[in-house]
């Protein structure tokens, strides 16, 4: 009999018949912890968002107090980040939903390693909890911080305005401002910055449009591809 939850994921997969991969980034249930600017620290992804601080940094354990190994992802992970020509980051909550991930160690290293062209999808709204007064720079420098480098290598950044008093500030309760553009500390960061219409307005919510950022990414990941095969 299997078990853990990246041979869970790949049963899921077979049944539902998907079109591709899906790997869990973890093979065991892990713990988000934070950490904040007052130095306090707090476990669980709402108690974090929910605390109205500043968080400083995220960092992840295993859920299973009797297990004294630090989170690491299966072999198949981080040969998939190593092979890749595209590795992409976002969108999604800052330091609830990609940071987690990376802060599982061998994944971080991975993505730092690889020769994949790094994407951070850079969210088109800041996060209460989360982001208040955050610039995209500033997403993507949380980001080097806690890798310890600098490792995007492009960002996509959204345009269009988001029309006034289209969002439904009820139902959409985590959203507050739209977030802020910092070109030239993006480039000071080594990024190359892909500036476009990325929005998409729907049911009173503000969204990326799934299909202009699937082809911006399918445009790089070709001209990765045809660059390595110009080297190799």
């Amino acid at each position: 009999m299997r078990d853990g939850i990246f041979d869970a994921v790949q049963e899921l997969s077979q049944m539902l018949k998907v079109d591709g991969h899906v790997y869990p980034a973890s093979n065991t249930p892990l713990t988000l912890n934070a950490t904040f600017s007052d130095g306090t620290t707090l476990a669980g992804e709402a108690e974090i968002t929910g605390a109205g601080k500043h968080i400083k940094r995220v960092f992840v354990t295993e859920s299973d107090l009797n297990n004294p190994e630090p989170p690491k992802a299966v072999h198949q992970v981080i040969d998939a980040i190593m092979d890749a020509d595209v590795v992409v980051l976002g969108p999604g909550s800052l330091f609830t939903s990609i940071l987690p991930n990376l802060m599982i160690s061998n994944l971080g290293d991975a993505v730092k390693k690889t020769n994949a062209e790094v994407i951070y999808i850079v969210n088109i709204m800041t996060q209460k909890g989360e982001t208040e007064h955050f610039t995209d720079a500033d997403h993507v420098r949380v980001l080097h911080n806690h890798l310890g480098e600098n490792f995007v290598d492009t960002v996509l950044v959204n345009i269009a305005p988001v029309p006034s008093n289209y969002l439904d500030r009820q139902k959409y309760d985590e959203y507050l401002v739209p977030v802020e553009h910092d070109y030239q500390a993006l480039r000071d960061m080594g990024c190359r910055v892909i500036s476009a219409d990325f929005l998409k307005l729907r049911d009173h919510g503000v969204f990326h449009d799934g299909n202009k950022v699937a082809n911006e990414i399918l445009n790089l990941a070709f001209q990765v591809g045809t660059e390595k095969k110009r080297k190799s």
